[in-house]
């Protein structure tokens, strides 16, 4: 940030990319500015004053899924992807309009476990599932223990925006690791 004068180094696998590297940092600094804000421009900030901020670092990147997402749905030039989601155990996040979480949750679920149970049958594990309505198209892909969700119009070919979803899902599936593993974060700061 160059008002407050502070920089974040985030020290992450080369094989995550600059793009999710940079993603996190940028949370990670936004969320500390946000808390320390008072303190960064006071005169001779002590390392201990900023202890406690540790504890904020796995919200900082949980922050990472929205911009993910808005990127998905508002830079893609097709207009193609309506909605984008991502639900994890303990959160829901979207874009667009409001969705009926209790109705969404109740119905993934359910067809979460048929699909698994199915394709059990053939010793498969289920990764992703399409649903075909008349105008809109369904894409579910389970990422760690998250389901990730866009619904997509039909009006526009599959190839004009598969680059952005597989794009999409890939940096998700690094958040969702870091988060499901969040418990290092914690070790690693104390």
């Amino acid at each position: 940030d160059e008002t407050a004068g502070i920089c974040c180094a985030l020290f992450h696998d080369r094989s995550d990319g600059p793009a999710f590297g940079k993603l996190v940092a940028s949370q990670i600094l936004y969320a500390f500015l946000e808390e320390y804000s008072g303190e960064v421009m006071g005169l001779g900030p002590n390392l201990k004053d900023f202890h406690g901020f540790h504890a904020k670092i796995a919200g900082a990147v949980r922050a990472t899924i929205r911009p993910v997402l808005n990127k998905l749905q508002a830079g893609h030039r097709s207009r193609a992807i309506q909605k984008a989601m991502l639900v994890t155990e303990d959160a829901f996040v979207h874009t667009g309009t409001n969705v009926d979480q209790l109705a969404l949750l109740a119905n993934l679920q359910a067809l979460l476990s048929f699909a698994s149970e199915l394709l059990a049958q053939r010793d498969d594990a289920c990764t992703q599932v399409v649903l075909e309505g008349r105008s809109e198209r369904t894409l579910l892909w389970r990422i760690e223990r998250a389901v990730f969700i866009v619904v997509v119009t039909k009006a526009v070919r599959p190839v004009h925006y598969r680059m952005a979803l597989d794009e999409a899902s890939q940096m998700l599936g690094k958040i969702c690791f870091v988060l499901y593993n969040n418990h290092l974060l914690g070790r690693a700061a104390t």
